[in-house]
């Protein structure tokens, strides 16, 4: 596939502030792309800086091989759905949504029909004549939508469009706005802090931290194979276990008990943090005066155990560290604080991550 955008080297600065720092990313025609991470991040400003309504520092940005740095907003060939839905309130859904084509020097028959097919692909055949006050915050969404996309934009550029929406709407429109993107085949990049939202929807997640890029990939990978200690702790739940090497072994030292494991990666670091997720520890009571054993094991007592409806967080105090095992359902009876369990684990579920983090 051929790149629809590219960024080279960019940078933004707010006075002291370095807002994104030599950022680097390609997106490929036709994918869904989700910056992710937490407030301040820099995801924001660079979507911005894409849109025109920001000028880097420095750097490149390129729209299909086009150098668009220092074009205005209104002259990329991109479209922007804001995270309000920036609706006209005094013009009905169907001269909202033909706002662009009439701009773009259509009759006003032309733009209307446009509209009307705009308005057919996200699922509001009917409603041309409401106006915004009129619509519930999913309707609504979905004409910011066929606004964006009834000029036929290269790139389409999303400002955390469903945040305003409740939980079980927000999740329907996630399926609804990948279907949407895959159906019209044009780049969707799609700023979130909701890392279910971008699970759900991207085809690759570009996490984001104090202006720079931590790693670019797919959900799964990014989830089992975190590239450094912000991502492990970022995405899901993570034990983060320090460990160090075993001089000319394949093995690492747990700095918990003493506990040695296999190694599961190649790393030339002689330490560094193991993640451990909580979903692959298998949690068992160790008796009362039993002694707990096991060299394939950690111990240690309960402190704390939360119930979530489908699933069950225990915490468990060992040595001076929190673990946390995450069991399917509710817990067994003796799964309660105080008492002494035994944490069990595969090893090759551990990822290393080498070096000072």
């Amino acid at each position: 596939m051929a790149a629809i955008l590219s960024i080279d080297g960019v940078c933004k600065r707010f006075g002291a502030h370095t807002a994104l720092d030599r950022v680097d990313l390609t997106v490929e025609q036709g994918e869904f792309i989700a910056l992710l991470g937490p407030s301040g991040c820099g995801k924001t400003t660079l979507l911005r800086a894409i849109a025109g309504f920001l000028a880097p520092d420095a750097g490149r940005i390129a729209i299909a091989g086009q150098d668009v740095s220092r074009l205005p907003a209104h002259r990329r060939p991109l479209n922007t759905v804001f995270q309000n839905y920036a609706l006209f309130p005094h013009l009905n859904v169907l001269d909202n949504v033909a706002y662009g084509p009439r701009r773009h020097g259509l009759s006003k028959r032309q733009a209307h029909e446009k509209a009307r097919d705009a308005l057919a692909m996200v699922g509001l055949p009917d409603m041309g004549a409401r106006y915004p006050r009129e619509m519930s915050g999913g309707q609504q969404q979905r004409v910011a939508l066929a606004r964006a996309i009834v000029n036929e934009p290269k790139l389409l550029l999303l400002d955390e469009p469903l945040s305003a929406l409740d939980l079980k709407l927000r999740r329907r429109m996630q399926l609804e706005l990948k279907h949407l993107q895959e159906s019209l085949g044009i780049a969707f990049v799609f700023v979130t802090h909701d890392q279910e939202e971008a699970m759900t929807m991207a085809d690759r997640i570009v996490v984001m931290h104090a202006g720079r890029i931590e790693q670019i990939g797919q959900g799964p990978e990014i989830y089992r194979a975190p590239a450094t200690q912000f991502v492990a702790e970022f995405i899901g739940e993570a034990n983060l276990l320090p460990y160090r090497r075993v001089p000319g072994e394949a093995a690492i030292t747990l700095m918990l008990q003493g506990a040695v494991f296999p190694c599961a990666q190649a790393l030339d670091a002689p330490s560094g943090m193991a993640v451990l997720r909580p979903e692959d520890i298998a949690l068992s009571v160790v008796a009362p005066g039993a002694t707990p054993t096991g060299e394939t094991a950690l111990h240690g007592v309960i402190t704390d155990v939360i119930r979530i409806g489908s699933h069950t967080l225990v915490h468990v105090r060992v040595d001076d560290q929190t673990l946390t095992a995450r069991l399917a359902g509710a817990a067994p009876e003796d799964v309660v604080a105080g008492n002494t369990v035994r944490l069990a684990f595969d090893p090759a579920q551990l990822h290393l991550i080498g070096g000072a983090q």
